[in-house]
């Protein structure tokens, strides 16, 4: 009884411990405002063992203002992140840097804000160098799962029919 007890319990740490994994999906809700009516964006994070960075995949779904009318606008976006920004130890060594270049990417630490209910996250402003089709900034917070995204905030350079507009995006816990 008791061995069986001691391996219940390992499978079940081991099962929180898969779950709490880096890699995944993250559900972000689209903030309604002058430019947004709604919409959803999914934040994926892939692992490549092999290489020297990971991917950030955002996949949007946003419903835009349009005159009087509202139109879909979905699609996706990659960045490519240095491993480093698995863990909050890449985003400390970016705040006592102040800033990361890298071919595929350019990230600024802009300070620390709690977020909701969390505390000390980092405010990163990113400028996917790989591309010229949007920049903005993210709070990261180590707390939440997954890629620690709670909050975007994308400057898009080119929507059809507006020109550049402004998205933001909040973690959707449930």
């Amino acid at each position: 009884m008791k061995s069986w007890l001691i391996a219940l319990c390992a499978l079940t740490l081991l099962s929180v411990n898969a779950d709490d994994s880096f890699f995944g999906n993250l559900n972000h809700d689209v903030v309604v405002d002058r430019f947004a009516k709604g919409g959803n964006i999914l934040i994926q994070t892939i692992e490549f063992p092999k290489k020297d960075f990971f991917e950030v995949k955002i996949n949007y779904k946003i419903k835009v203002k349009v005159l009087l009318f509202t139109k879909t606008v979905e699609g996706d976006e990659f960045i490519h992140m240095p491993n480093s920004y698995q863990t909050e130890q890449g985003f400390l060594d970016l705040e006592r840097d102040g800033v990361h270049q890298d071919p595929r990417v350019h990230l600024v630490h802009k300070g620390r804000t709690n977020w909701g209910p969390y505390y000390d996250c980092h405010r990163v402003f990113i400028d996917p160098t790989e591309h010229n089709r949007w920049d903005g900034e993210f709070v990261y917070c180590p707390d939440i799962p997954k890629s620690g995204i709670g909050q975007m905030k994308l400057v898009i350079k080119d929507i059809p029919f507006l020109g550049k507009g402004t998205v933001v995006s909040r973690w959707n816990q449930r």
